[in-house]
């Protein structure tokens, strides 16, 4: 019977270790971050939140997961979006990036786009200065909410990012608005 105790209380101690922790952004939306992601102070005053999203193998560098808001009407349109993801990486086109469109639990539309490359991005919006990270991967979405739209972009190198794609899916696919009381 004690062996069956201890059974069950390490197989719980592992679930709950597993469960992600509930994030109520101010604007609204609620996502199911994983444990494992740390929490870190935004870089700019355009982030609404960031993560650093560790290989848990320690293989790679970190990846980062930044989440964006600029109200209800503001970041730009859906596909003005996809199309700056994509010139962010060196070569890569409409043609040759994975777009996917699904709605989420909570009723939301969401569209992700996946890119692998060379990372050219900026290192400040119109600064000029680029970067040049070859190995990068991003998995990014957008969620359409009645409050306005929200960017999360999953960004670092490809290993970090492979290892946490499916927990970055589910995120997307879990996210909702908070609910009224």
């Amino acid at each position: 019977m004690s062996t069956l105790l201890l059974l069950f209380l390490s197989f719980w101690a592992v679930q709950d270790e597993e469960a992600p922790v509930i994030k109520q952004l101010r604007s609204g939306v609620v996502l199911e971050i994983p444990k494992k992601w740390t929490e870190t102070k935004p870089k700019s005053k355009l982030r609404l939140v960031q993560f650093s999203v560790s290989d848990p193998k320690k293989e790679a560098a970190d990846a980062e997961l930044v989440i964006f808001y600029f109200g209800r009407s503001g970041g730009g349109s859906t596909d003005a979006n996809i199309d700056r993801w994509i010139s962010q990486f060196d070569g890569a086109t409409r043609e040759t990036t994975k777009i996917t469109n699904f709605e989420t639990a909570g009723k939301l539309k969401a569209t992700l786009v996946d890119l692998t490359g060379t990372f050219v991005a900026e290192n400040r919006p119109g600064s000029g200065e680029r970067q040049n990270e070859e190995g990068t991967r991003m998995i990014a979405a957008i969620l359409e909410t009645p409050i306005g739209n929200h960017y999360l972009k999953l960004v670092g190198p490809a290993h970090t990012v492979t290892r946490w794609k499916e927990a970055f899916i589910l995120l997307v696919k879990k996210s909702k608005i908070r609910e009224e009381e």
